[in-house]
């Protein structure tokens, strides 16, 4: 083998924040750092040069792609020896050399590289050279500090790197929603935070499981290590014995909120996140979230609110969420649903309702006996 095996991450939207690039680019190498310890940043590219397969980093946000690479001398026939090992993995149709000289004292101008390695590389593999559509793209490179070859390259996910956006507390359910929710929050860099409800012993350890099985799926994705578990029971039976009925689901979301609202302000967060898609189902009409909105003291985001199911169970089969999300599992909120629930809710009808009870108490209440799970 030639070479030390080191992976090549390329930065996409990153590289174009101006005054903030410097920030972005700390914590992108810091996110990265969580996958492998020794990351380093070169110019315009992340190179981690332990040898952790490449797909390890494609669910690091703030990535456009990622390519297998050999760290070389300042050498070119080095280079070509390197270049026709990578590409024996590939077994490329075609192929093209690009070189990048960062090393300006380096006697042979980039044009020159690729051609002398390229001819190299076609004499020895009897590769097609396409130098408009490759199959494949090598990259050889010769910088001061480091030097290499790459081929190939593996999409990344995009987007920017989770934790510079703020903080969101998501609702977690156990549906396909929720989870595709936070997903796409992280992609925009936000740190996300899961925040869930069982009711014990109308629901079992399995939702629970559940619960944490998702949580965990999107920790992978860089969400947060920690799941909040809050016990609904008591607070479930209070709401469902209030009138009318038919809003038994929108003040359980409402209290949702509220929860989530108190939990926010603990950790410091600076919104909700929901896997709400408008009009998918009773309780997602425009009239039914605005009352249910109102009981936030945060803004909320919906990051579904224009997709369709199917557009987002794609989502979620790519998030790796979608085989747990479809385990047979009673829901919270479904729990105690009435045969009609609302779909027109009217905010002063759903506040005569909560009237009753201290709504705020109840809240602070479930929040003071949050579960903290560690993922």
């Amino acid at each position: 083998m030639t070479g030390r095996p080191i992976t090549v991450l390329r930065l996409g939207e990153v590289f174009l924040k101006g005054r903030n690039r410097s920030w972005f680019l700390k914590k992108l190498v810091d996110n990265a750092k969580r996958i492998s310890p020794n990351i380093q940043l070169r110019h315009s590219r992340i190179i981690c040069t332990d040898p952790v397969p490449p797909e390890e980093f494609t669910r690091l946000f703030g990535i456009t792609s990622i390519s297998p690479a050999r760290e070389i001398s300042q050498n070119l026939d080095e280079a070509a020896d390197a270049a026709v090992e990578l590409l024996s993995d590939l077994r490329p149709e075609s192929f093209k050399v690009e070189a990048v000289r960062s090393d300006k004292s380096f006697p042979v101008k980039s044009p020159d590289i690729a051609r002398q390695v390229g001819g190299e590389i076609a004499e020895r593999t009897g590769l097609r050279v396409d130098v408009h559509d490759p199959h494949t793209v090598v990259l050889v490179e010769i910088g001061r500090e480091l030097s290499f070859v790459s081929a190939g390259r593996i999409p990344g996910p995009g987007g920017l790197p989770v934790g510079v956006s703020g903080r969101g507390i998501l609702l977690l359910s156990g549906g396909i929603d929720s989870p595709v929710a936070g997903s796409m929050m992280l992609k925009r860099g936000m740190d996300v935070v899961p925040l869930c409800f069982h009711a014990p012993p109308y629901t079992d350890d399995r939702l629970v499981e559940k619960l944490t099985s998702l949580a965990r799926r999107l920790h992978d994705w860089g969400g947060s290590d920690t799941m909040y578990l809050a016990n609904f029971t008591e607070v479930q039976k209070i709401l469902r014995y209030l009138s009318p009925g038919k809003l038994t689901i929108i003040r359980y979301r409402r209290m949702m909120m509220r929860v989530a609202s108190l939990l926010a302000e603990r950790l410091r967060a600076q919104t909700i996140i929901t896997g709400e898609s408008l009009g998918q189902v009773a309780s997602q009409t425009i009239q039914n979230m605005t009352a249910i909105e109102d009981a936030a003291r945060l803004p909320v985001m919906r990051p579904l609110i224009g997709l369709d199911k199917e557009e987002i169970i794609k989502r979620a089969k790519k998030l790796g969420s979608y085989e747990i999300s479809i385990i047979p599992q009673e829901d919270t909120c479904t729990l105690f649903a009435p045969p009609s629930p609302e779909t027109k809710a009217k905010l002063e009808v759903v506040e005569k309702s909560e009237s009753s009870v201290d709504v705020w108490d109840m809240a602070r209440s479930l929040v003071d006996s949050l579960e903290e799970v560690h993922l």
